[in-house]
């Protein structure tokens, strides 16, 4: 494995507030120039890019490029969306008749009708996270996608159990810095930095 600095970055806020937005297709709002500026300040140009199939990570791709910044390499990746939530897609939160839970371990582990569970989501993410290991020869890499995807990404990367990352809050627009080591060693920079 090389030394990569990986950047995770959350997609532009959206109007699904409420409601469980997985797989549910959501545009962006409009975004003022200066947050565009602030989040490819903290972007590296030139990097490899891995960006989620949803429409709302697709938009925030292509407005932080307009913005200025020069993104390396660019590809799609279904397996970057954010977790499914199956049976529930597009119901609020208070319509969804919710199993008890108890503690973060068993919400890791409960899959919503016809969807799948965060832990799924964290299978997905890791073998995304392989190739592209398998891939990219020390250098930036950019992954633009969803607030699970990136707490995935943050267990496959930390080697953290589910129910930790699950404690994160990930902002919309907000970028995540993990380095990983040729040796196998890991760094924190930041997470869910906004400026």
């Amino acid at each position: 494995m090389s030394t990569i600095e990986w950047y995770l970055v959350r997609h532009a806020p959206t109007d699904a507030h409420g409601y469980y937005c997985g797989w549910l297709e959501k545009s962006i709002l409009a975004l003022p120039a200066e947050k565009l500026n602030d989040i490819h300040g903290l972007l590296p140009n030139n990097g490899a890019v891995f960006v989620s199939s949803s429409l709302r990570a697709q938009q925030t791709l292509a407005k932080i490029t307009l913005s200025g910044w020069t993104p390396g390499s660019v590809e799609t990746s279904d397996d970057l969306r954010e977790q499914n939530f199956g049976a529930w897609e597009g119901k609020s939160y208070d319509d969804v008749d919710f199993p008890p839970i108890n503690g973060l371990e068993q919400l890791a582990d409960h899959t919503p009708p016809q969807g799948e569970s965060f832990k799924a989501l964290i299978t997905r993410v890791a073998g995304v996270i392989k190739n592209i290991e398998n891939r990219v020869q020390d250098g930036a890499v950019v992954l633009v996608c969803h607030a699970g995807t990136i707490r995935a990404a943050l267990a496959v990367l930390l080697g953290y159990p589910a129910a930790d990352v699950l404690r994160y809050m990930i902002e919309p627009l907000s970028v995540s810095r993990v380095t990983t080591f040729a040796n196998q060693g890991v760094r924190v920079d930041f997470i869910n930095r906004i400026r």
